[in-house]
């Protein structure tokens, strides 16, 4: 396999890692503030409505108190940018000549991450809506 198509796999599967990490972080905002957590259904729905609305508006407080999942390895156990390219490429980065595509591979992992995210959160909420 070339160094090419070796590269080009490792980006799939980070992408793919970023957005299972993206859609588990969401799962735990959609319980605080219209799931299994909240008191009503109608709490639910109007926590959903005020999400979607704020979201639709580029609301910036809405960015606030979320925390993405990173690359950072600031909890125990958090996955970093080096364990992500040894675990994507199969090795660990060799310095200035794969600096690169670790730039890359962390890139795919975080705005696959960040997609995810934002995605499962906007189709739980509507979901949350349509809900009778």
């Amino acid at each position: 396999m070339t160094i090419e198509r070796h590269i080009e796999k490792a980006l799939i599967q980070a992408s793919e890692l970023g957005a299972k990490a993206g859609k588990s972080a969401a799962g735990w905002y959609e319980q605080d503030s219209w799931g299994g957590r909240v008191s009503s259904l109608s709490k639910s729905k109007d926590n959903a409505r005020a999400f979607l609305k704020a979201y639709d508006d580029g609301d910036p407080c809405l960015y606030d108190g979320i925390n993405l999942p990173s690359l950072s390895g600031e909890w125990a156990g958090d996955l970093t940018g080096p364990d992500l390219y040894q675990l994507v490429m199969g090795r660990e980065a060799a310095g200035i000549d794969d600096q690169e595509s670790f730039n890359d591979i962390c890139l795919a992992w975080e705005e696959a991450c960040n997609e995810a995210f934002w995605d499962h959160l906007v189709d739980s909420a509507n979901s949350v809506i349509s809900n009778n």
